[in-house]
């Protein structure tokens, strides 16, 4: 695990003419590749320190940073908020400056991008539009189709015009993840779903910036992009050739308890992408780079990124 630092930090100004977004660079010495981290909603980069030092350590200099609404971006009471309706725009955006800051500095290396839970969502986005510039995508604790989102959609619509975008979504939160502890056992910790390792979830449970409420126009965006990459459509337009690791636990909420995201990488399949790998871990729940047990998921992820550089 490594300590983020000022050094380490970069500011930009956001795509949507407002905010300044902070930036990190977590780069090595006679680097062999880049990968670029995009995180998950109600987080920040801080819960990437671990996956930060296992890439470091084979090698690979890291890009990432904190998205609107969350993190060292927004203020305390703008977090769980990304603006406007369309919002998730300026986080593509903001993103994509992280990207051509990588390419420009590290312009010889294989550039992977890296998406969990949230930032999953952003990463399948993104490589529709550029999946043709990326070199290696790797999607974690994603999410497949879910029956229930047309009426989730619809009430984060209505709670955003009756309460305002930036409302807390406490009646969507309960939505959202009212029963991600359903399949444990009794008496676990509230977000017990996250990960099995109770110390890391220490770390961040007096973390404010790990702990707000998702804003009723955040769900609205949230939504929005799980509309986008669960169309049948979505893996289509992906470029065929582009190296994929798809990894979920089947202890995870999120991934439909394993079913979700094999109907994901079904469809990959069904789409004929050709260079798709997929792996389920038993067990794991949510965040497989932070799990009891996480060698595993590392070595294999490590393995493969070897196959993308020279």
């Amino acid at each position: 695990m490594i300590e983020i630092t000022e050094a380490n930090l970069f500011r930009f100004p956001s795509s949507d003419g407002i905010h300044t977004v902070a930036g990190y660079r977590f780069p090595v010495e006679n680097p062999r590749a880049v990968v670029q981290i995009s995180h998950g909603m109600i987080e920040h980069i801080g819960h990437y320190t671990e996956l930060i030092a296992r890439m470091n350590a084979a090698g690979i200099s890291v890009y990432a940073n904190d998205h609107l609404g969350h993190g060292r971006t927004a203020s305390p009471d703008e977090y769980g908020y990304f603006g406007a309706k369309g919002a998730r725009e300026f986080v593509l955006r903001d993103l994509r400056f992280v990207t051509e800051l990588a390419r420009k500095e590290n312009p010889d290396l294989p550039l992977i991008f890296l998406g969990h839970s949230m930032g999953s969502f952003l990463a399948r986005l993104y490589a529709v539009r550029w999946g043709d510039e990326l070199d290696g995508l790797v999607i974690l604790g994603t999410a497949g189709p879910n029956p229930m989102l047309p009426a989730a959609k619809a009430l984060a619509a209505l709670s955003s015009g009756l309460l305002g975008a930036n409302h807390p979504g406490k009646v969507l939160t309960k939505l959202a993840f009212g029963a991600y502890n359903s399949r444990y056992e009794k008496g676990v910790p509230e977000k017990a779903w996250i990960t099995r390792d109770t110390a890391e979830l220490d770390r961040f449970k007096d973390d404010p910036a790990s702990n707000f409420k998702f804003s009723a126009g955040g769900f609205r965006e949230l939504f929005a992009m799980l509309g986008e990459i669960n169309k049948k459509s979505w893996a289509k337009k992906l470029p065929k050739d582009l190296p994929i690791f798809l990894a979920s636990g089947d202890m995870d909420p999120v991934g439909g308890w394993g079913k979700g995201v094999k109907k994901v990488a079904k469809r990959m399949e069904d789409a004929g992408l050709e260079k798709l790998t997929f792996r389920l871990y038993p067990g794991f729940r949510h965040e497989l780079h932070n799990e009891i047990g996480c060698d595993e998921f590392y070595r294999d992820l490590l393995a493969w990124a070897e196959g993308l550089i020279p």
